[in-house]
């Protein structure tokens, strides 16, 4: 009795360590790496036309903060801005115009014809007709070949600009850049389901537009922006804001255009 009482012991003894060498182990694990941390902000852009814009400007919203707009200055001169990643269609002019409702970025071009190419249909999945059988199947319908269809491609600006320290991904306004012109936030529900604890609002925005084109002519201008930090702990994780907001025009502009903006705050994982 006292040897097989000993050899228990010495088991349970065993299984402790190994259960807490695996704690200790998933802790470590699941713990931040300081070294991974990134904070950056991501602006993205877009004109898409299905016709030929002649004598065009556009203002568009672009993220500004207290002492200006980092990233619209990227936008107009990447190499102004360190840190900062820029895509930009070469055939635009770039430019930071002051508006009543704060800095925006001027978008200039004699011409911007559509961006129009032809790619292939997706080949269908053939389908088959008539009851089920437990045999095998002897007839299906042949799938009809593959055609091809029109795709309008946009003129794009993409920035992205790294920093040293946390942004602000709860409370970004009035102290991280966002996009202006903003008026009139409206508090509204989160359409994400696993929005979880985060605040949603709708934004008041605005597009100017100037350029001749044919009267059924439509053009989509798309901004969006997001804050984020990221970090690895046991797996990437992190939180964000965002913003994004999008109108179509019609026909030749000459004046100013309302846009609405979603806006998520405080989306993600927090230590």
């Amino acid at each position: 009795m006292p040897a097989r009482r000993t050899v228990f012991a010495v088991v349970l003894v065993v299984f402790a360590l190994a259960v807490g060498g695996a704690a200790v182990l998933f802790w470590n694990f699941t713990q931040p790496v300081e070294e991974s941390y990134t904070h950056e902000y991501e602006y993205r852009a877009s004109v898409t036309p299905n016709a030929t814009l002649t004598n065009a400007t556009l203002y568009l919203p672009v993220p500004a903060e207290a002492n200006g707009t980092r990233v619209g200055a990227a936008v107009v001169d990447p190499r102004s801005v360190p840190n900062a990643s820029v895509t930009r269609d070469a055939t635009l002019s770039y430019a930071l115009v002051d508006t009543p409702a704060g800095p925006m970025l001027a978008v200039d071009a004699a011409r911007i014809p559509a961006k129009t190419r032809t790619a292939p249909d997706p080949t269908p999945l053939p389908t088959s007709d008539g009851p089920a059988s437990d045999g095998p199947t002897t007839t299906a319908d042949p799938a009809p070949a593959p055609g091809n269809h029109s795709v309008t491609d946009p003129y794009t600006v993409t920035v992205t600009l790294r920093t040293n320290h946390p942004i602000d991904t709860r409370s970004p306004v009035g102290d991280e850049p966002v996009l202006v012109p903003r008026r009139n936030a409206v508090e509204v529900s989160c359409d994400d389901p696993g929005a979880g604890d985060a605040t949603c609002r709708r934004v008041e925005s605005a597009v100017y537009a100037d350029y001749d084109a044919p009267a059924n002519a439509s053009v989509e201008v798309f901004v969006s922006l997001t804050g984020s930090n990221w970090w690895f702990a046991g797996g990437w994780t992190g939180n964000e804001y965002h913003q994004y907001g999008s109108v179509d025009l019609t026909g030749s502009q000459d004046g100013w255009t309302s846009m609405n903006v979603t806006e998520r705050v405080g989306f993600g994982t927090y230590r």
